[in-house]
């Protein structure tokens, strides 16, 4: 009622067919509409859309109005309004027909979908289905005006500890939505392939700069996932080496090494790097019993055919010969899987399936289990270009050397076991604390072994060495021979190295913390390749001042020895330049920065004995070794002379300096250090002592040529 006591309203008769739309589905649709009427709310237009129930909810047989609000145009724009009025009845009219056909799959006996999808909302313009333990996922359907299509969007309740896993394949479900118009077939997808995709949301995301010993300022993401399809996600590491991931039916997934070909396995895309020693990482998580069982079922479903492949290409046509398998263009948005995994495709209702099935079988869309029997594709010593040329490929490769394209044939997981390899845990029989996925930890390993080649080319004071044994990279600095292994008795997990001293006055347990430095803090997360660089710089040190160094690193392995010797600091050794660092270096760069006279670093101390419950202090301090005057003293960098921590670590040094003068054949950077770690007292402490003596300076660092 408008304000003069004047109410109007337009009944609307009768609407347009929908374009795209049988005329039977149309009809349908008008005979559940009650009324429509257009009336005028303050500034804007409301219409109302009165139904006779709603298709799920059988206790609504009554009114059900729902409302579409447009804005009041002028006279010469009211085509506008008509034109979103009939837009939103299009949109109602295609959502009905998708949902009318859903619901009868949804009651048909051949599926257990009604049992595994719950209807939460549907009020003809919107649609919202629950799946996953306790419902605790939801994905919303509706007719998007603008792109004239289907558009879905994921959600999850409180129940769920995070988004929704397959929101990064909005884009996929709209697309093949749009295309088989099926949404029971969307719905088994999104059953089969949640475990999979939770598995892979796992995978930490975070943005590291120099992870590139080329482009050194370049962000790079630890792991991209780039779905393809439904059920086909690419997983890039660093950018640099590539996972196909291809998630199948029954609890299977399939996994290849993404950075070969599809169409010729003994090429390699470009930019791409294959995955050194992939395949037996992922053998490792076989269950080659869980495969049986599952294999043996699928042939009591589906025996295989009596028809061997040669004989199939000689028959009258009724089946397909395998030449006629070509793979769909590169171009388009879906890429080819492999033999093994076949493609969800539509089928309609027949006399015989009143119901109908939206699967290609009674399993499910995205394929059985594999066959006991290799497939014929990998018959052979080498793989083979399939359907159609290389030549077609849109990415340019590289011609692979025999023997090195094992992994790019898929190796059927099952999704505990790819779960296992996603989630972030402990190294059995490691001391470092990080929770990291043991996927993370293999490509991180295969990651810093290729960086450590280039960094003993690019490095003078290396000197590679051939090696003779199989994956082991051999190089020289000083004194010491270096080999660097990955560890196969954790899986491929971890590096390890193993130094062979020339000198024999090396003592065995100094080896072993060096050795333990290098496996535990060196190749570590995030698998920073200038963590290598520094450590090789600790390693080009005079040995007397490594030895030293060392002393200091078994504070670090072995923490227990902090409270031991009853030390008020903890150290850590940075072997990249940290973000709380001075900013004089590019923060990320290699942390030991030096040559033969001087040398800098970094070290993190944390104050340790305080009581639970309290955060610890910390302080990154720039400390100096003048190798030829035997002084350890603090950088002086300009931009940190007012941080009044660093003060205090300045005056400390520079008293022991004064009461300690340099003993011949004595190293300065080990008593210093420790000295500083047993007395450090900040000025915010009780018994913080006042210098006396302002003048007592160490030489700025600016002064020093770096290496």
């Amino acid at each position: 009622v408008e304000s003069t006591a004047v109410g109007l309203y337009l009944s609307i008769v009768k609407f347009p067919t929908v374009t795209g739309l049988a005329e039977k589905d149309v009809l349908d649709f008008t005979k559940l509409l009650v009324s429509a009427t257009v009336r005028r709310k303050g500034g804007s237009w409301v219409l109302e859309w009165v139904f006779s129930g709603s298709l799920f909810e059988s206790n609504k047989k009554g009114r059900y109005p729902i409302y579409s609000t447009f804005e009041l145009e002028t006279a010469n724009e009211c085509e506008k309004t008509v034109t979103n009025m009939i837009a939103d009845w299009n949109a109602m009219v295609n959502l009905h027909v998708l949902v009318k056909k859903f619901n009868r799959y949804l009651q048909s006996n051949s599926n257990n979908l009604n049992s595994r999808i719950l209807i939460k909302q549907y009020n003809y313009k919107t649609l919202t289905l629950e799946y996953g333990p306790q419902a605790m996922y939801s994905v919303t359907v509706s007719w998007k005006k603008s792109t004239d299509g289907f558009a879905v969007i994921f959600g999850s309740s409180g129940a769920a500890s995070a988004m929704n896993p397959h929101s990064i394949m909005k884009n996929q479900y709209e697309i093949q939505l749009n295309k088989e118009k099926n949404l029971a077939l969307i719905c088994q997808i999104l059953l089969e392939t949640l475990n999979a995709c939770k598995s892979m949301s796992r995978l930490p995301s975070t943005v590291f700069r120099g992870m590139s010993m080329i482009h050194r300022n370049a962000a790079h993401q630890t792991f991209s996932i780039i779905p393809q399809s439904t059920t086909h996600v690419k997983i890039l590491f660093y950018g640099m080496y590539s996972v196909d991931v291809y998630m199948r039916a029954e609890g299977l997934v399939s996994v290849r090494d993404g950075a070969h070909s599809r169409f010729d396995q003994t090429k390699v895309l470009e930019e791409l790097q294959p995955i050194p020693g992939f395949k037996a990482f992922l053998s490792k998580y076989v269950d080659e019993a869980a495969l049986s069982r599952r294999a043996s079922q699928t042939e009591d479903d589906n025996p295989p055919s009596p028809f061997t492949m040669e004989e199939m290409g000689k028959t009258d046509g009724k089946f397909p010969t395998p030449n006629s398998l070509n793979p769909v263009s590169p171009h388009s948005t879906f890429l080819q899987s492999p033999p093994t995994i076949r493609q969800p495709s539509p089928a309609a209702p027949s006399p015989l399936n009143p119901g109908g099935s939206p699967f290609p079988s009674a399993a499910s869309p995205l394929g059985g289990s594999p066959r006991s029997k290799p497939s014929p594709r990998y018959a052979g010593t080498s793989p083979k270009p399939f359907g159609q040329s290389s030549g077609s490929h849109h990415t340019a490769s590289r011609i692979l050397p025999p023997r090195l394209w094992a992994a790019s044939f898929p190796i059927a997981l099952t999704t505990k076991a790819f779960d296992d390899i996603c989630k972030p845990g402990n190294l059995s029989g490691a001391n470092n604390a990080s929770l990291v996925s043991p996927l993370h930890r293999f490509l991180g390993c295969v990651f810093m072994r290729r960086q450590l080649q280039h960094i003993i080319k690019s490095e003078e004071f290396l000197t590679p060495i051939a090696s003779g044994e199989p994956s082991v990279i051999a190089f020289r600095v000083e004194s010491l021979l270096c080999k660097v292994s990955i560890n196969q008795e954790n899986s491929f997990q971890s590096l390890h190295l193993k130094i062979i001293p020339e000198d024999p006055n090396w003592q065995p347990e100094q080896l072993q913390i060096l050795q333990k430095f290098f496996d535990t803090k060196v190749v570590a997360p995030p698998y920073r390749p200038n963590t290598i660089v520094g450590f090789c710089r600790l390693l080009h040190c005079p040995s007397d001042t490594l030895k030293n160094i060392i002393q200091l690193m078994r504070f670090e392995v072995q923490p227990e020895l902090v409270l031991q010797n009853n030390l008020k600091w903890s150290i850590s050794l940075c072997l990249t330049i940290p973000p709380v660092a001075p900013n004089v270096f590019p923060v990320g760069q290699a942390g030991i920065i030096g040559n033969k006279e001087k040398i800098l670093i970094f070290m993190h101390l944390t104050r340790a004995n305080i009581p639970a419950g309290q955060e610890g202090t910390s302080i990154v301090v720039p400390v100096v070794h003048n190798i030829t005057q035997n002084l350890t003293s603090l950088a002086a960098l300009q931009k940190e002379l007012n941080n009044t921590s660093l003060h205090a670590v300045q005056q400390h040094l520079s008293r022991w300096a004064s009461a300690n003068m340099s003993v011949p054949g004595r190293c300065s950077i080990l008593p210093a250090i420790h000295d500083l770690l047993m007395n450090l007292t900040l000025p915010n402490e009780t018994g913080f002592p006042v210098s006396s003596n302002p003048s007592m300076m160490p030489n700025p660092m600016g002064h020093m040529n770096v290496a």
